[in-house]
């Protein structure tokens, strides 16, 4: 596929900036599920009597059940799209949010909310940052910058709202309107329509204007004029009961996400090559003149030997520790921030409870900061990314230098708006591993964000336990963070020295 066509695909605006807003407002709803829990706890353990241990895993396993549904959603969005994926994701939302509302007891708020509305939300979650990486290409940053500070945003609203819903309507009426909230998340993963049918697509454009009976093209999608001497012809578009009939007898013909198939196209040949990650492009629906072995020789590889794939590379196991540590360090400087404030530099409970407030607001602007930064060409994304976790490990740790409330709150503020980073998180997935393997590594990563984050709470608590602060717990998440970092940055180094090397032996 050639540079031109490949660049094609994305619309870089247009209706890609309405898919950002339903994209924006639906992390906006995930960050209710992440963080809105904390004004529904103390109302489950007066309703059922449970013990506080019980009642916090609840809200502290959503987030991990978010992460660990990473592969399953990543395998959905292969498998269909992003759309259905986030449709899929929006029902399970809505029912888990109604099913709590008639509860019994807190086994079955675990089951609800903890479980089904942790595996809808990876599913919103997932697909409505890959589908900003369908859309954009040069601002993706910026889309992806605009849309993850939702994130933010619903940590910061939602638990005011549900506080407010449970005054008026108590807790089982505040989850009956929580689930007419989620239900609009079907709405809007029905805006997230794969590109080539999307508004203004230029695949859409150009067949509307192109209706050519038939067109000699060679293997290379060169014109025949050109002096190539394979010509295939490539026949008109198909009505859709052709079409139905083909995919019913082809089912290696299948539509699957834009991630999975670059180009909708009539006709590619099974010796041209993506050269980017090396996978054979794919056809669709021409089973009446193309044999059963050209068929199968030009599907789209599959979710496993895309699987395969990634699991060859070092660079998703580098990546995996990188994340495995950077959220130990996440948890803890999220976690402990308040109760260190209370019980290490004796401050009130409002005034821990607003330096975490500090790290969430910062850590909005910062996402939308570093977004519109990194869209600049002059900017090289995976450095930024870089710079900020080498910052929020050096906040984390000079944060046991500040025992004042006023030297506590720059310190959080610098926190949040390193943490900032994780709007270019995708955009340097994007750049190591490529817009096709990028749903099934990201989906595996978040993952590891899981297992991290279970670790930092564990490791955090065990020091205070140990040492009778939490001193030792900020240090271990700082040095952590480090630790991490260090194999991604060589990683990173030895990949632009192989480049610089092949691009000098190319020079003539």
């Amino acid at each position: 596929m050639s540079t031109e066509n490949h660049e094609s695909q994305y619309l870089d605006g247009g209706w890609g900036w309405i898919v950002m807003i339903a994209s924006f407002l639906s992390q906006t709803v995930i960050g209710s599920v992440y963080f809105g829990y904390g004004v529904l706890l103390p109302e489950w353990m007066d309703e059922f009597e449970s013990s506080g241990a019980m009642t916090s895993l609840v809200g502290s396993t959503v987030g991990g059940v978010i992460s660990a549904s990473g592969p399953f959603a990543s395998w959905m969005i292969l498998k269909t799209s992003c759309r259905a994926t986030h449709v899929l994701g929006g029902a399970l939302l809505a029912i888990s949010a109604i099913a709590c509302s008639f509860a019994t007891s807190i086994v079955q708020i675990f089951i609800f909310y903890s479980i089904t509305a942790g595996i809808g939300g990876s599913l919103c979650f997932i697909s409505s940052v890959i589908t900003l990486s369908e859309y954009f290409k040069h601002k993706r940053s910026v889309a992806v910058g605009i849309a993850s500070s939702g994130i933010g945003f619903g940590s910061f609203v939602f638990p005011v709202v549900f506080e407010s819903l449970i005054d008026t309507y108590g807790w089982r009426g505040a989850m009956l309107i929580s689930g007419a909230i989620y239900g609009n998340m079907i709405a809007f993963g029905m805006i997230m329509c794969p590109i080539d049918k999307a508004p203004g697509s230029p695949q859409v454009s150009t067949r509307a204007n192109d209706r050519r009976d038939e067109v000699m093209v060679d293997i290379n999608h060169n014109d025949v004029g050109k002096g190539y001497s394979e010509p295939v012809v490539e026949k008109p578009r198909k009505g859709s009961f052709q079409l139905m009939r083909a995919w019913i007898r082809n089912p290696l013909s299948r539509r699957k996400s834009s991630l999975a198939v670059e180009e909708d196209v009539e006709v590619i040949s099974p010796f041209n090559y993506d050269a980017y990650d090396g996978f054979p492009e794919t056809i669709l629906e021409n089973d009446e003149f193309l044999s059963e072995q050209s068929i199968a020789a030009r599907t789209v590889p599959s979710y496993r030997d895309q699987l395969a794939k990634i699991l060859k590379m070092p660079l998703f196991y580098i990546l995996l520790f990188h994340n495995i540590t950077m959220f130990v360090g996440v948890m803890i400087a999220y976690g402990l921030t308040a109760l260190r404030a209370v019980t290490d530099y004796s401050m009130t409970l409002q005034q821990g409870a607003l330096l975490v407030s500090i790290i969430g607001l910062s850590n909005l602007f910062g996402r939308l900061l570093w977004g519109v930064i990194a869209a600049y060409d002059r900017v090289n994304t995976t450095a930024l990314f870089i710079g900020l976790r080498v910052a929020f490990g050096i906040s984390t740790l000079t944060s046991t230098l500040f025992s004042s409330f006023e030297l506590a709150a720059i310190n959080c503020a610098l926190i949040g708006i390193a943490f900032g980073n994780w709007s270019i998180y995708p955009v340097v997935l994007a750049d190591l591993f490529g817009d096709r393997l990028l749903a099934i590594a990201f989906g595996y990563l978040e993952t590891a964000n899981g297992v991290g984050g279970i670790l930092g709470s564990l490791l955090g608590g065990y020091l205070h336990d140990t040492s009778g602060t939490y001193q030792y717990s900020f240090i271990a998440g700082g040095l952590s963070i480090f630790v991490g970092i260090v194999p991604f940055v060589i990683l990173v180094a030895c990949r632009r020295i192989k480049k610089h090397r092949s691009s000098s032996i190319s020079e003539p």
